[in-house]
Parts: C-alpha cells; sequence; structure tokens
C-alpha cells in the first residue's frame, strides 16, 4: 500500500485519511446530508468525481490539510506531469513545474534576446532532468561481496524475509544459504504493487540460461571431467554453484561416500568410464537433464499469511537454485516477489540485489553495473576485517575518476563471526575475550 499511493494518488483514501482522527462517517455524512453509504463509497473510490470530493472537502474548510488536498487537486501540471499527492518530492517537482512555465513565457516572448532564449531552452532542458530523475522513486540495493561472506544472509536481515520456526540460520532465511557457492545467478528481491489491500501473492521469477548455453556447461563440465580422469587437469572449468545445479538436474549429483575411506562418490565420472568421448559423455549428460521438459519459468503462491508466504518461498527458491524442480531450467537470473515492502515505511520502490560471490575478483561486468548505477547503492560485504577484493573495489573506482561513488552510493557491511573478532589484537596487546570488546 506505501508504495503505491507513492506512484498515484488515491483520491477516496486520502479522504478517508483525511476524515479519520476528526470525525466518523455517520456525523460526516450527516452534515453533507447524505446517506452513510455514499461516504464509505466515495473513500473507496480512487476517482471519484470533482463536485463529489468538492462537496466532501466542504466539511473541513478550516482544515489546513483539506486545503493542501484541495488545492493539489485543482492544480495543473502541463510540462511534467502531475506526481502523486504523497510522492515525496511532490513540492520540489512543483517548483520545477512553475519555473518551467516562466521559461516558456521568457522563451515565447518576440522582446526576449535570442542569445538568453538559448540559455532558457538549456535550463528548461536541466528541471525536466532533474524532475524525471526526482520523479522516479526506483532505486537499488546491491549486495556485492566475495563467497561465502555472508551476502543472502544479510539481504534476509535488511528485508525481514525470515521465518520464524526457523530452527536455525538456515531454516531462518527465506533463500538459499550455505557456506559458499550456493547462489547460483543474481536475485532480486521485489515489493509487489498490491493497490491498498493487503495481498498473500508471493512469486519467483526465472530467466533461463539459452538451451545453447546450457549445452556448452555441460560440454565443458564433461571435458573437465575426462581430463580430470587422464590426469590432464585438476578442476572443473565450469563454476562450482553452476555445476552442482547442472548435476542436480541430471539427477547426477556428487555424495559423500560410505566407504571407509570417505571421499566423494561420483556419478558423472562412473558414468565416464563407459564413454570414450566428450561428445559421447556430453550427449548421455545431456540427455538425463531433460531440458525440453524444463520450460516453466514462473511459480506464484496466495499465501494465506506472510509467514506461510515465506515457507514456500524458502522451499520452492531452493529447488530453484539447486537444480531440483524438473520443470526449471538453469538460472541467468531470478526475481522474488513479496507482498510487503522491504523496508518498512520507505519512501522508495526499492528492489534488493544479491548477487554472484565475487571469487577472484569483483571489477566484473555485472558488477560494475551497479557501481556506476547513480540509482543503486551498492553494499559491500567483507569479513570482520575488510577484503582485499572489497579495497581493490574502492581503488578501482579512485583510479577511474568514480571515486565520488565511494562517498555517495557505497557502504561497507561488516559481517563478522565470532572466531573472527576474537582472533583481532587488542591495543595494548591484551588477549580479546569477548565480542562485544572486539
Amino acid at each position: 500500500m506505501y508504495a503505491s499511493i507513492m506512484k498515484e494518488t488515491h483520491i477516496g483514501f486520502e479522504l478517508a485519511l483525511l476524515r479519520k482522527g476528526k470525525i466518523n462517517q455517520a456525523d460526516l455524512a450527516e452534515k453533507l446530508q447524505v446517506d452513510q453509504s455514499s461516504v464509505s463509497r466515495l473513500e473507496g473510490d480512487p476517482k471519484p468525481s470533482v463536485e463529489d470530493t468538492k462537496r466532501y472537502l466542504t466539511a473541513f474548510n478550516e482544515d489546513l490539510a483539506a486545503k493542501e488536498l484541495g488545492e493539489y487537486l485543482a492544480s495543473e501540471w502541463p510540462h511534467l506531469g502531475k506526481p502523486a499527492f504523497r510522492h515525496p518530492y511532490r513540492h520540489e517537482i512543483w517548483l520545477a513545474e512553475s519555473a518551467i512555465a516562466k521559461l516558456h513565457n521568457f522563451i515565447a516572448d518576440s522582446a526576449s534576446p535570442i542569445e538568453l532564449v538559448q540559455q532558457g531552452k538549456q535550463y528548461e532542458a536541466g528541471l525536466r532532468e532533474a524532475s524525471a530523475y526526482l520523479a522516479d522513486l526506483k532505486h537499488n540495493f546491491a549486495f556485492v561481496g566475495n563467497i561465502s561472506v555472508g551476502k543472502t544472509t544479510a539481504l534476509c536481515f535488511v528485508t525481514n524475509l525470515l521465518i520464524e520456526e526457523g530452527k536455525n540460520l538456515k531454516q531462518r532465511v527465506a533463500l538459499d544459504t550455505g557456506a559458499g557457492w550456493t547462489t547460483q545467478s543474481e536475485v532480486r528481491v521485489c515489493a509487489l504493487d498490491s493497490g491498498l489491500e493487503e495481498s498473500g501473492r508471493f512469486g519467483i521469477v526465472v530467466y533461463p540460461h539459452p538451451q545453447e548455453e546450457v549445452f556448452r556447461l555441460a560440454s565443458d563440465i564433461c571435458a573437465s571431467l575426462l581430463a580430470i580422469r587422464d590426469g590432464k587437469e585438476s578442476e572443473s572449468r565450469v563454476a562450482e554453484e553452476v555445476e552442482k545445479v547442472l548435476r542436480s538436474m541430471a539427477e547426477l549429483p556428487r555424495r559423500t561416500s560410505k566407504g571407509p575411506d570417505g571421499g566423494l562418490d561420483d556419478p558423472l565420472l562412473d558414468l565416464a568410464k563407459s564413454y570414450e568421448t566428450v561428445e559421447k559423455l556430453t550427449a548421455e549428460f545431456q540427455s538425463r537433464m531433460k531440458l525440453a521438459e524444463r520450460t516453466r519459468t514462473g511459480l506464484w503462491f496466495d499465501a494465506p499469511g506472510t509467514q506461510e508466504g515465506l515457507v514456500w518461498l524458502r522451499e520452492e527458491f531452493r529447488k530453484i537454485n539447486n537444480g531440483r524442480n524438473p520443470k526449471v531450467s538453469l538460472a541467468k537470473r531470478i526475481d522474488v516477489f513479496v507482498p510487503m515492502p522491504l523496508i518498512m515505511d520507505c519512501l522508495y520502490d526499492l528492489t534488493c540485489i544479491d548477487t554472484k560471490g565475487a571469487d577472484e575478483t569483483a571489477i566484473r561486468p555485472d558488477l560494475q553495473v551497479y557501481l556506476n548505477d547513480e540509482r543503486t547503492v551498492t553494499v559491500l560485504c567483507s569479513h570482520f576485517a575488510p577484503d582485499a577484493t572489497m579495497i581493490d573495489v574502492l581503488n578501482h573506482l579512485t583510479a577511474t575518476g568514480k571515486s565520488g561513488a565511494i562517498s555517495e552510493r557505497i557502504i561497507f557491511m561488516v559481517l563478522a563471526r565470532q572466531d573472527e573478532a576474537l582472533s583481532m589484537n587488542s591495543e595494548d596487546d591484551t588477549p580479546i575475550e569477548k565480542v562485544e570488546e572486539a
């Protein structure tokens, strides 16, 4: 509801807010000489008639809030378009609207010097650009950090995507967390614009990799596996989190061995013993993934309550993120939708982004997009002592002339574990015994 009234004025809702705390519907109806049902219908109408609205406002003639609402409804915005009544920058945009109107009069005046007319047009373009920026309330929080630093957990706590019945951290957060190489793709969490009525609709939308890309990744895994078998390579060419998903899709996951020597049982490596060439092993691997059946891209759930919706989200998201939903392919991006604001009473339409972990460097194109975006606050997630990877990000921004972004749009979030805190050195070289002290 909060986001909705920032985007569009629900006149009936504003009238109801004006009345509440001052007079009840029945008394107002008597004052206006109408039925109470008429008042109720008016307050539920997003766009009642001008006559009915004016009549309603006459009951609050001495009220400053009523005067402001009436003036807003009567105002015209021919140049920039009228923002919502509760838009946080409505007054600033009105100043720009008024200034543009004056500039138009100046430009249209034949007595205005031509060189000043051109300058006036430049001023108008600048005002329009600034107003468009203020009018758009969409902004992002992008969590960036090394693998296993805790980005997903931090995002869930910041946005309150927490399950009350969870007995441990992994069960409490609504997204998928682990000790590293867990998030297979970029994840965006958005609030559904459910209007003035509370909605329990949760959703997951998957943007899959093209089949050709999935086939290429499968081929790379098989080529690496045969090379490892023959002692020519020591590790896979495909990112660990992606390989885990593809193996799960093909029902060939590695499992802890039950034998006395421990280790891992690898059914794909066992399968490789039956195929001499990469092409044949890849064909078998691909056939087991059944990509032709993996065409579903959206899952939705009308939850009876928030907690039930978060439990559904946890179960379904983890199936997709781990390749265990037989109808969903390898995700390039996953969008999660929840029916409540990500941050309560926030003026902005926020999207929170969980980026793929920075393994060796955070100077990657997919992360640079957020660092360069003036509408994104980048949250650099670090261990107790700032990671070298995150320091490299700051150095890169400084070296490329974007140091302003550091003070304006970058936050350091330190995600400390107890053992990290207790291993810190004190200034007087005495042992640190409490996490709070560290």
